[in-house]
């Protein structure tokens, strides 16, 4: 079966760019002080947004949020306007795949304001490396919380496949390999699957010790009470224990109380699930279109990527997407977030950039938009699981994920009040990223960047 251009545009959901994000001239980002005056700011704090205020930065940090009314220009401060403008904190991705998004896209992630990430498998020596250079200015990227390689009980590796996976077959190895990840200076441990219920408390009881927030899938054979009480700081994917709708009410809310003692977030990446609503020919038409016919954000996608999106499409085929059973499952995600947000657990913003039809950074702005329309959120509820909520997951809350005095300088100003909706997070005025502001014209020069690189990558 073979889709019109057309066809695959009109199927695609939720895609669309705005073109005026790509068409204006470039400027360089710039460092040193700064005020956003006259902006409306919300804070992420809990308080409701707040107009005409005056945001004051210096380096790197924010050292005022205060009323912009009668307040002279601090010597030598750069202002910008912010005048009907909104400011948030920068926003986290919290489940991302940089070695699958590859070095030259990297600079994407900004472009859409995404100051902080999490790195849920890859090479951890390479994904250490672009933090490196990020923190020297070699590379423009967003803050890096890096898992390292993804823990299975078993993986057999085959040609053409990642190689970042390690085996952890049995507790003394999953001692011995979370120790060696911790020694290397990983931020945190992901386990992906487990060889025996020992082996994943040998694990977690390590990354515990280590002081490593432990992470990953669903322990399938432990019983989601018992795997929070180990201390699993974050549950992937939303379909722990899956279908929710089939345990009985007291359990859910046992589970739910649960997680909400312990802290324990659930990051659903609701619009990975999405590209399983597809039907496959939809999904070959965007996974070969290195012309960038089918949507313009395939300009952005790495070589890398696309292998991979390739080599996920594979494993897809397998598992018949764009049937209707795949549709009652993903609306049964949903209402399982729904509830659980409903009842108090904590909801990170997570993507899984680097799985097949994932866009990176544009993903996110889709799975805020899909927490709103689907699963019973705010707007301020949304903005939240991708700015405080990561933050406290790293112990950062002193640092980052609100817009205080002596927090650290990662913003994002937006020309529409996504508070009224939150589909305005696309509507990126400017960003600033450990202090350094690029307006709307050096985003542009970014992207634009990404695109020369990447398109000169293909031609190798």
């Amino acid at each position: 079966m073979t889709m019109s251009r057309s066809a695959v545009l009109r199927v695609l959901w939720g895609l669309s760019l705005s073109a005026a994000f790509l068409q204006m001239p470039a400027r360089p980002a710039f460092a040193g002080s700064f005020v956003i005056d006259d902006v409306t700011v919300i804070d992420a704090t809990g308080k409701p947004a707040q107009g005409h205020m005056r945001v004051t930065v210096e380096g790197n940090r924010i050292i005022g949020v205060g009323p912009a009314a009668g307040q002279a220009l601090p010597a030598g401060a750069v202002r910008i306007d912010g005048a009907g403008k909104f400011l948030i904190p920068g926003l986290w991705d919290m489940h991302v795949h940089l070695v699958d998004i590859d070095e030259p896209a990297i600079p994407i992630l900004p472009y859409y304001g995404i100051t902080s990430v999490r790195d849920m498998g890859g090479d951890l020596a390479k994904v250490q490396g672009w933090r490196t250079q990020i923190e020297k200015g070699e590379l423009v990227g967003p803050r890096i919380k890096a898992c390292g390689p993804m823990l299975e009980g078993k993986w057999d590796a085959r040609f053409g496949q990642r190689t970042d996976h390690v085996v952890v077959a049995n507790p003394e190895e999953a001692r011995a390999t979370v120790n060696r990840l911790a020694d290397q200076g990983a931020d945190c441990i992901k386990m992906r699957t487990y060889a025996s219920p020992e082996t994943y408390f040998a694990l977690a009881a390590t990354a515990k010790a280590r002081h490593l927030p432990f992470v990953g899938h669903a322990p399938w054979g432990v019983e989601p009470i018992d795997a929070s009480n180990a201390g699993q700081a974050s549950f992937e994917h939303a379909y722990y224990p899956w279908p929710w709708a089939d345990l009985p009410a007291e359990k859910r809310l046992a589970i739910e109380e649960t997680f909400r003692k312990n802290s324990s977030l659930v990051d659903p990446t609701l619009i990975a699930w999405e590209s399983f609503r597809f039907p496959e020919a939809v999904i070959a038409a965007v996974v070969n279109d290195v012309a960038a016919k089918t949507d313009p954000r395939q300009r952005y996608i790495s070589a890398a990527l696309r292998r991979n999106w390739i080599s996920g499409l594979a494993d897809m085929r397998e598992q018949g997407p764009g049937t209707p059973g795949w549709g009652k499952a993903i609306d049964q995600v949903y209402e399982q977030v729904a509830e659980m947000h409903d009842h108090g657990v904590g909801i990170l913003a997570g993507t899984d950039s680097g799985a097949t039809m994932v866009y990176p950074g544009a993903s996110l702005h889709q799975e805020l938009k899909l927490l709103v329309a689907k699963c019973r959120f705010t707007p301020m509820d949304a903005i939240l699981t991708a700015t405080i909520v990561p933050a406290k997951q790293f112990h950062m809350e002193d640092r980052l994920g609100t817009i205080e005095s002596g927090k650290l300088a990662d913003l994002v100003l937006l020309a529409e009040d996504p508070l009224q909706d939150i589909a305005n997070i696309q509507q990126i005025a400017g960003v600033m990223l450990n202090g350094k502001w690029m307006d709307r014209a050096a985003l542009d020069a970014l992207a634009t960047g990404v695109e020369r690189r990447v398109a000169a990558e293909s031609q190798k």
